[in-house]
């Protein structure tokens, strides 16, 4: 017997949910456009340079799909959603180590062009961007939950 994997849509989110998942999904399409604008001369991260600026870039585009709702297999809800939340994690790391080092420089989160300093702002901006993705997450994946037991 073979199986098929097929594309299923999304579990239906309640719209408050379905508002911040599309703000995220705005927030990480700008962020990625500014980034890959300009990927050449993205400033140095923490974490390696431009190995992981091309990495939260493409996780960033990659948790597109997931954020707006859009017709996928489970497997790759999932693991758009996991890019997701690693951006997210990133980019938090990024604000907090810089607020906490004290450094003033770019931090390459809306490419090299666009100046986005460290500080205090922008680690309780990115808790703010956290906050909103978890809401949506949790959300969808409870209304799957929810649309399962009810199949049962």
């Amino acid at each position: 017997m073979k199986k098929h994997i097929t594309a299923a849509y999304p579990p239906a989110v309640p719209p408050f949910a379905r508002t911040m998942g599309l703000l995220v999904a705005v927030l990480f399409m700008l962020m990625a456009l500014g980034q890959l604008f300009d990927f050449e001369d993205m400033p140095g991260t923490m974490l390696g340079g431009f190995v992981a600026a091309a990495l939260v870039a493409t996780g960033q585009v990659l948790a597109l799909p997931f954020l707006l709702a859009l017709r996928l297999s489970p497997l790759m809800r999932l693991v758009s959603a996991l890019c997701g939340a690693s951006a997210v994690v990133y980019w938090f790391y990024v604000a907090l180590a810089g607020a906490l080092g004290g450094y003033t420089d770019n931090t390459g989160l809306l490419g090299a062009h666009v100046m986005a300093p460290h500080g205090w702002w922008l680690v309780s901006f990115m808790l703010g961007v956290w906050l909103m993705f978890g809401w949506f997450a949790a959300s969808s994946f409870a209304a799957g939950r929810l649309e399962q037991t009810r199949r049962k």
